[in-house]
Formats: C-alpha cells, sequence, structure tokens
C-alpha cells in the first residue's frame, strides 16, 4: 500500500493511496441439494482518499472513503462431498445460459469513516 500525503503543513490535510493485495471470499448456502461450500480467489486494488481540517495545531477532523475494487480469478466449490476448481470465467458463463452474470455480481467493498487525527 502507498499512500501520499499533500499540503503536509497548515490548516488543511489530504492524501489518496493504493495498493495491491490478494482477496478470498468464503460462504456456504444450504439447498435442497445439500450444503454447498464456495471459496473465490483473486487480486484486489484498495483505493483511498482523504480530507482533513486541523482544529487546533495538532489535531483535525478527517473524512476518508475506501474502496476496494476485486477481481476473482479462481473458485474452489464443494457440493455433495465433492471439490471442483473452476475458473471464474466458467461460472460467468454458467450463468449467463441461467440469465445470470456471476462475476458482475461478486462484491466490491467501500467505507466512508469520519476520525481525528493527531500529529505531533
Amino acid at each position: 500500500m502507498l499512500r501520499v500525503h499533500f499540503i503536509p503543513r497548515g490548516r488543511l490535510t489530504a492524501w489518496v493511496g493504493s495498493g495491491a493485495q490478494y482477496n478470498f471470499l468464503s460462504s456456504s448456502y444450504g439447498t435442497p441439494a445439500g450444503k454447498v461450500e464456495l471459496q473465490l480467489h483473486g487480486l484486489a486494488v484498495p483505493i483511498e482518499a482523504g480530507f482533513g481540517v486541523y482544529i487546533t495545531k495538532h489535531l483535525a477532523a478527517t473524512a476518508q472513503f475506501d474502496y476496494l475494487w476485486s477481481r476473482y480469478a479462481l473458485t474452489k466449490l464443494r457440493v455433495a462431498g465433492e471439490n471442483m476448481l473452476l475458473p471464474v470465467a466458467v461460472l460467468d458463463d454458467i450463468g449467463r445460459g441461467q440469465g445470470a452474470q456471476f462475476a458482475e455480481d461478486l462484491p466490491h467493498f467501500w467505507t466512508v469513516g469520519f476520525g481525528l487525527r493527531m500529529r505531533l
């Protein structure tokens, strides 16, 4: 992760950051056919931006937005005790035949936060 701070002195502060990481998503479902376990493996790019205003010389009120763009590549599927490894593209093709968009419906995460930042 790399974060770059702008305006390091004065009453305002701002920053942006990004990086790369491995992403793992796991879930299980009860179905009429039995328990289904799904594990997704892929890469993610966290993106953050923040802004702050110093209330005093050493204390700033801040706001930050984070977004985690994820691209999943491999799926481990366990159905009725059988393990299968499939590329996400294969599940996406199967889903399109059923009128669903598997890869596009996978989660991307975002947060908005407010806080206090102290400098020495």
